[in-house]
């Protein structure tokens, strides 16, 4: 053999050593640092626990999932993300025999909720109305929006931005500091959808909108704390009331 392919042998083997090492020192360092990790592996499989469906799963209802590096996800036919958990989560997920299990109920239980979340994604709610929200094991959370109320308008570019202040009470069986966790966003009339609102206290939100002409808040965008691909549109305007006995009825006297 000449000492031309000797060379080129030598350091083809070189740098799949050092390629090999590269893999090895990643995958170590990944997972120390913490963003790559993997379900616990259990020598007895724990009781309620099902196999996970191979591929991403796709259900009837068009539910399927995704796999991160230290994560997975289960989206609705919408592709939106109804449910995220880690995978050190032995509650929900656990390693067996080289394959995934995941908890019977609750898989099924995100089975139930991508079946509505499109659905509900759609309807549509109003001022005061006592809206009930979805939890985790069969939870039913009840939230209802009091006023919407633009308290300060500043210069802002071309344009004013305003503040708003939305008041709205949640059910007494939740904790206050979780009160924050119904509330997701805004949408304007123009479309512009707005995340993050400021949390006064666990009754008030501050919202601030650009107008960009006369833009202003259109609706305002609840979710459930436990799934939040479940959303549910409040839209603004004079709620709704219902009808006073005769009321709205022409009377004829003849």
């Amino acid at each position: 053999m000449s000492k031309k392919k000797v060379f080129i042998a030598s350091v083809s083997v070189v740098i799949v050593v050092l390629a090999s090492v590269y893999i090895l020192l990643s995958i170590d360092g990944g997972r120390q640092m913490g963003r790559w990790s993997d379900a616990t592996t259990v020598r007895e499989l724990p009781s309620g626990f099902i196999p996970l469906p191979q591929g991403g799963g796709d259900w009837d209802n068009g539910m399927r999932y995704v796999t991160w590096e230290s994560q997975i996800s289960f989206l609705d036919a919408d592709g939106v993300c109804i449910y995220q958990t880690g995978f050190e989560n032995g509650d929900f997920i656990v390693k067996f025999k080289g394959g995934y299990y995941v908890n019977e109920k609750r898989l099924f239980e995100l089975v139930d909720i991508a079946l509505i979340s499109p659905e509900q994604r759609s309807k549509i709610y109003h001022m005061e109305d006592a809206v009930t929200i979805r939890g985790t094991g069969g939870a039913e959370y009840v939230v209802k929006i009091i006023s919407l109320e633009a308290v300060a308008t500043e210069p802002y570019l071309t344009d004013n931005l305003v503040t708003y202040h939305i008041k709205y009470v949640v059910t007494s069986n939740v904790a206050v500091n979780d009160h924050k966790r119904f509330i997701l966003s805004v949408e304007t009339e123009n479309g512009v959808e707005i995340s993050n609102p400021d949390f006064l206290d666990s009754e008030t939100v501050s919202v601030r909108v650009r107008t960009r002409g006369d833009d202003k808040i259109a609706a305002i965008i609840l979710r459930s704390p436990d799934f939040p691909g479940l959303t549910y549109k409040v839209v603004v305007g004079n709620p709704r009331r219902a009808l006073k006995p005769c009321e709205g009825v022409v009377a004829h006297i003849n």
